[in-house]
């Protein structure tokens, strides 16, 4: 079996395991003694942050739409009066290892949407835009196809790695590779464009589903108990929502636009439980109406 074109076909197999191919890939260059293409395996299986000296490939950097909730629970899409600033802060840079992103795409459910936590300092400037005035959150929406996207790269990546080393004859026979194979190999070149100045983009990449398989029955507090508890409210906030529930007779009519539930909302995201969590608060109002039945 020669190695590299054993790697190759794995590259263009897509039912390939991505986490596989690139540790088959590490161990080709470890062989090699091919340091910086070990590197960027590395930081594909261990994530980005834990290889400083690799740069963020720009293929890690994704786009979406920038998104704001409020008290009553509504979503809208933020843009700032500069289009150029808001394209350019409507993109993320994703630093996760594959593993990761694999689990975060498996989990983001009916819409394929996921919401990916802004920088701090990013989040702060939206939610105190005045045009906003009851904005309590912001985030990043961003599509799991463009996550995807980022195994195609690295797919590619490899593919054409193992193209060069085919046409300059290094294969590895049996996992054996030649001094000769070696030497060449150090001559083989992989281009991959890197983010130079993260600046121009997130990468606080905190991330929440927000396509939720919300297990809340209409009516039934114990499933809302039960849905809220497990996304990090406490039982004092959880025992206060039933309260404002049993007591509120207008919420029939009021719906989320219920002024003491607005407060409820309010307290517990600004509270930071749900940070804590990394939970988009248009979760834990999907959960409330899911059990109210709006």
């Amino acid at each position: 079996m020669k190695a590299i074109i054993e790697l190759q076909k794995r590259a263009i197999d897509l039912s390939s395991d991505i986490v596989e191919l690139v540790r088959y890939a590490h161990a080709i260059a470890y062989k090699l003694n091919l340091q910086d293409f070990m590197n960027w395996c590395n930081a594909e299986l261990e994530g980005y942050t834990e290889y400083c000296e690799v740069f963020l490939p720009e293929y890690r950097c994704v786009g979406g739409t920038l998104k704001v909730s409020s008290m009553n629970g509504r979503v809208e899409r933020y843009s700032f009066s500069d289009a150029d600033k808001t394209s350019r802060l409507s993109r993320m840079g994703f630093p996760n290892d594959i593993s990761s992103l694999i689990k975060i795409i498996e989990e983001a459910e009916q819409g394929k949407w996921i919401s990916a936590k802004l920088s701090p300092k990013l989040e702060q400037l939206i939610v105190d835009d005045p045009e906003y005035i009851f904005a309590i959150e912001a985030y990043l929406e961003v599509h799991i196809s463009e996550l995807e996207k980022i195994f195609s790269n690295i797919r590619k990546i490899i593919l054409d790695w193992t193209l060069k080393c085919e046409k300059q004859g290094i294969l590895g026979d049996e996992w054996i590779f030649t001094d000769k194979e070696k030497q060449m190999a150090q001559n083989i070149t992989y281009n991959i464009s890197s983010v130079q100045n993260m600046a121009n983009h997130n990468t606080d990449t905190t991330i929440n589903q927000t396509a939720q398989n919300i297990s809340v029955t209409k009516g039934d507090f114990q499933s809302l108990a039960n849905f809220l508890n497990d996304k990090g409210i406490s039982e004092p906030d959880i025992q206060e929502l039933k309260e404002i529930i049993d007591v509120e007779s207008n919420l029939a009519t009021e719906g989320m636009e219920n002024g003491k539930l607005q407060s409820w909302i309010g307290k517990v995201a600004i509270g930071g439980s749900l940070v804590a969590k990394g939970v988009a608060v248009e979760t834990i109002v999907e959960g409330i109406k899911y059990y109210l039945g709006f």
